[in-house]
This record gives C-alpha cells, sequence and structure tokens, in this order.
C-alpha cells in the first residue's frame, strides 16, 4: 500500500491506486482475511501534507476492516541501481537524504527519537504474535503520535514526552500488566538519560 499520495505510488512505480488499496484491504476483511501494510510515510520530498495523508489513509483503512493492520510508519531507502537511486547520482549503495524543509525533516527527527525512545521498547515487551488487539492499539497509538509532532512543527514545539510515555505505559498495563510497565519505564529513563547522539538505530519495520 505504502502511501497515500498518488503522486508518491506513480514516482515509485507501484502501479496501483490509493482507491485500489482501500478497495483490496476491503475485499479481504469481507473474505477474513487479515491484512498487514507497509508503508512509506517519510520521504524527501514529503510535506505535512504529505503526513497526514497516509495517515488518514491509514486510519480509514483501520476503522472500516478490524483485521486491519500496519507493520510501522517507515522511510523510503534510495538504494544504488534503481531507477530512484539513478535520479539522486552516486551512492554509497544507499542514500542518506535530508528533506529540503527543515521543519518537515524536524517531523522526521522527532518521530525517529519517538520510536527509539517510546515505541520499540514498549514493543519488546508486548505480547504481538497473533495478537491483532495489540498490533492494532499499536497502530493507533503511532497514527495519533506523529499526527501530534506534525501539529507540533507548526509552532515548533517539542513532543510531549511525559504524555508519550504515559500513553504507552497504559497500553503496556493493559496488555502485558504491571511488571513489563515497569521495565518499559526503566528502559526509557535510562534511553532518556543517555545521549541523544547514541541512540538505538531505529528499526524499519516490526511484526
Amino acid at each position: 500500500i505504502e502511501s497515500g499520495s498518488q503522486d508518491a505510488l506513480e514516482a515509485w512505480r507501484k502501479q496501483a491506486t490509493v482507491d485500489q488499496a482501500e478497495r483490496a484491504v476491503a475485499i479481504l476483511d469481507a473474505a477474513g482475511i487479515s491484512a498487514a501494510a507497509g508503508t512509506i510515510v517519510f520521504r524527501p520530498n514529503m510535506t505535512r501534507e504529505s503526513i497526514l495523508r497516509d495517515l488518514a489513509l491509514l486510519e480509514r483503512l483501520a476503522q472500516q476492516a478490524p483485521r486491519f493492520v500496519f507493520y510501522g510508519l517507515n522511510e523510503l531507502d534510495i538504494l544504488e541501481g534503481t531507477p530512484l537511486g539513478a535520479a539522486h547520482g552516486e551512492l554509497d549503495w544507499m542514500l542518506d537524504w535530508r528533506s529540503p524543509d527543515p521543519a518537515v525533516q524536524r517531523i522526521y527527527r522527532h518521530w525517529r527519537e519517538v520510536q527509539a525512545l517510546v515505541l520499540f521498547p514498549a514493543i519488546r515487551l508486548l505480547p504481538l504474535a497473533r495478537n491483532l488487539r495489540v498490533r492494532r492499539a499499536l497502530c493507533r497509538w503511532q497514527i495519533d503520535t506523529l499526527r501530534a509532532l506534525v501539529a507540533c512543527s507548526v509552532d515548533r514545539s517539542a513532543p510531549d514526552w511525559p504524555e508519550l510515555t504515559s500513553s504507552m505505559a497504559r497500553l503496556v498495563l493493559a496488555e502485558a500488566g504491571s511488571r513489563a510497565v515497569t521495565d518499559f519505564l526503566v528502559k526509557r529513563e535510562a534511553l532518556m538519560s543517555s545521549s541523544r547522539d547514541h541512540l538505538p538505530e531505529a528499526e524499519r519495520c516490526f511484526d
């Protein structure tokens, strides 16, 4: 599925439309088949509007199809030897790109921090395997969180780390119990107290 922006799908030669993605998920759900989508939200020419379109599509799909989930809110890899790679000149196998819009790049940087400091520490404590309810709760959390980061970018405010932490702690408590919440908060505190230059590498997908 990758994107709620038709121009992005065409640039990536996906040979599919946003409407086809919605119809495909509806057909699968009607047949009792779960759908887990890949997404590419972050890309060099992303805008606030493109990010919100992607989130709106994922939200519609989740509302319309009770078995729908997505793997994560991922970034575009531009690899050597691909048409996109050729358009960017010589690469060291993969382009380390940045958005030309500093405000939008800041959203992406904040999202990487949210992944490293909140999302991934929690994921490792949650019972994800074959647990549709937990996976959908994580999808909802990601949509809400990234939408809030986009809103913050308008006035250049920082992420609300206490609220992000407490909202994830509530999710962990509901799905994994108090011991998991304690482990999450301990790990979260250790990461927050470390240098931001040494955060764990963000993981692109989870399942």
